[in-house]
This record gives structure tokens, C-alpha cells and sequence, in this order.
């Protein structure tokens, strides 16, 4: 899925935040780090490219879609279906098992052409991949907190989404869980030809993105990495 950014402002209302992006492009298939000081508007920026939010003023357009010309109805179920967001803070359901919180997208996504046995074969993969695997009828409460973020990113790839949004998605991983995640992140993007756009405080994992939105100078930067 392509992105196209163009002299984009957004603000809070009642608040004196205000969000600048003069220009960014990237093109389906790539990916972007997201980096900068907190408070900067990196989280606004995926609500902005989620549809979440809305833009006060400029372009933002997925492709050819423009947020701004949907219904709150069409940006909810083109999120259901072409989206995949993993949450800083996760957003799972403490009602529900690790099992069915990572299908939870499949149940709620209506008309998505998946039946049972192929969503079970996709959620054993993750699983598998993300070491879970022995964690599925366990309740939130009886697992950590790195192994609650690798349900959240399980449950953000379960719908194979043409855009994959990740906030800090390895923020409360150990270095070895780390490096498993992002090399996780990227194979399912290549894979299924996704755009994979991660915020992350990690220097370290800057330079395997396609490219870099540096918000402390307001300008995409290139990382070093070449075009896969």
C-alpha cells in the first residue's frame, strides 16, 4: 500500500500540540522507521494513517483512499481489512485467552473469505514464530508483559494486512526477542507485500527499515539500508 504525505497538519483540540509533516512517500512494500523524542506526535502519526484521526489540513492518502472522503463505517472496515495496528499499550482483552485475543480480528472482520481451518493454520504459524505456542489457553494475568506484546503483534498480523502499523512493538522485549520480532515484522511484510511503518526508540533497528522519519528534524532521512 502506498502512503503519500503532503504539507499534513493536524492538532488536538483544546490543546497547543500541533503536527507537522511537510512530506513523506513510501511506496507499497517498504517500510519506514519512525523515530524522535516523546510527545513529538509519533503515535498521532499512526492514528493519522489508521484513519483514527483526522487530518485538519494537507493529503494523506493510502493508495488512492483519502480518509477524509470515508464514512466512519467505511474507515472501520477498511481497518478491519486492510490494517493491522499493534498498540504500545496492547489493547487486549483480559476476558478473553491468548488464543482468542490473537483471533479476535477474524471474528470481528465480516466477509473476509477466511473459514476456520485456514484462520487455526495461520494462528498456529504466529504462534509458532513468536513463541506462544504453549501459551494459548493461559489468561492474560498468567503471562508477562514481553509475552503480552507478542500477542498484540500475533494478533495484528492474523489478518495478513496490507498496512502494518507498529508502535514500540519491541519496547518491552528482551534484546534476543527483539531481533525474533523485528525479523518477524519484516518477513510477513515481504511476504504478503505489506507496508510495515514501526515507531521505535531503537537505534539498533533503524538501519533494516527501507527508510527514516527522523521527527526531531521533521524530514525523511535515508537509513543506510538498501531497498529490498
Amino acid at each position: 500500500m502506498d502512503i503519500h504525505i503532503n504539507k499534513l497538519a493536524f492538532s488536538w483540540p483544546g490543546a497547543s500540540f500541533e503536527l507537522k509533516i511537510p512530506s513523506l512517500e513510501v511506496a507499497k512494500g517498504e517500510s519506514l522507521a519512525i523515530i524522535g523524542p516523546s510527545g513529538c506526535g509519533k503515535t498521532t502519526l499512526l492514528k493519522l494513517l489508521a484513519g483514527m484521526v483526522l487530518a485538519d489540513s494537507g493529503e494523506l492518502l493510502l493508495g488512492e483512499l483519502d480518509w477524509r472522503a470515508q464514512t466512519e463505517t467505511q474507515r472501520r472496515r477498511f481497518r478491519q481489512h486492510a490494517i493491522g495496528f499493534i498498540y504500545q499499550d496492547f489493547r487486549l482483552l483480559d476476558y478473553l485467552n491468548i488464543q482468542d485475543n490473537i483471533l479476535l480480528p477474524w471474528r470481528l472482520t465480516q466477509d473476509c473469505g477466511l473459514d476456520h481451518s485456514r484462520a487455526r493454520a495461520r494462528l498456529e504459524a504466529l504462534a509458532q514464530g513468536l513463541g506462544l505456542t504453549d501459551l494459548m489457553s493461559r489468561s492474560l494475568d498468567q503471562i508477562s508483559s514481553g509475552e503480552r506484546q507478542r500477542v498484540a503483534i500475533a494478533r495484528a498480523l492474523l489478518m495478513r494486512p496490507q498496512l502494518l502499523l507498529a508502535d514500540e512493538p519491541t519496547g518491552n522485549l528482551d534484546p534476543s526477542n527483539k531481533q525474533r520480532v523485528c525479523d518477524l515484522l519484516h518477513d510477513k511484510a515481504r511476504e504478503h507485500q505489506a507496508t510495515l511503518i514501526m515507531v521505535t526508540h531503537d537505534q539498533a533497528l533503524v538501519d533494516r527499515f527501507d527508510h527514516l522519519f527522523d521527527f526531531s528534524q521533521q524530514r525523511e532521512i535515508q537509513s543506510g539500508k538498501e531497498p529490498v
